[in-house]
């Protein structure tokens, strides 16, 4: 699992006071800062400095959305863990996606806390989104294929209808034809026709 990049522990919801903890993944060891920049901060307003400055501005609306504090009590007082993923601004036009991983605390005389790491999941989330467009695509290919059976089948029912009514026709002993009405001249006829118009086949009767 990679490190978190940042790691923000709210330890007390109700007045939202938080402590900001900046990790050194870069050098002999791993290890964690206070950064003292975020004293005084509430957790809302150091939120809605982080989407503004570092998030993709396409991402703002859902990310403050799933970042705010009520949201996230509700799921934690339901799940074990809850995850936002976001587009982060790189510098230089490039976009990695971010995940936030949130884990509830039991804090003193029955507060409750969160702990919230933040981690550069991008090529994982990339991977992720390219096999959930190749699943679509697959479930679109599996629609089109039912559709495409179904219009075969539906083909092939006509025809055999179409051959039924033929064959009743062509046996019956009464007489059958079909005319275009606009033209008058025959479609079709069975043999018992073609035997009173003295014809060897329906091809000398249809047509005329």
């Amino acid at each position: 699992s990679k490190p978190y990049h940042t790691v923000w522990v709210i330890d007390d919801v109700e007045n939202e006071t938080f402590l900001l903890y900046r990790g050194d993944t870069h050098g002999k060891t791993v290890h964690s800062a206070v950064n003292k920049q975020a004293f005084g901060l509430t957790y809302t307003a150091a939120k809605e400095k982080y989407v503004d400055r570092v998030v993709a501005k396409q991402d703002h609306e859902r990310t403050r959305r799933e970042l705010d504090l009520k949201n996230i009590v509700e799921q934690l007082n339901t799940h074990p863990m809850y995850n936002v993923v976001y587009l982060r601004e790189m510098g230089d036009g490039i976009q990695h996606y971010f995940r936030i991983e949130f884990v509830r605390l039991d804090m003193p005389d029955g507060k409750m806390g969160i702990v919230c790491g933040f981690k550069d999941d991008d090529e994982e989330v990339r991977e992720s989104l390219a096999l959930q467009d190749a699943i679509r695509e697959a479930e679109r290919a599996k629609e089109d294929n039912r559709k495409l059976i179904e219009e075969i089948q539906s083909v092939a029912k006509i025809g055999d209808l179409m051959g039924l009514a033929a064959s009743v026709l062509s046996d019956t002993p009464a007489l059958s034809f079909s005319k275009d009405a606009k033209t008058g001249k025959y479609l079709a006829c069975n043999q018992s026709f073609v035997d009173f118009k003295h014809k060897s086949s329906a091809d000398e009767v249809i047509g005329k």
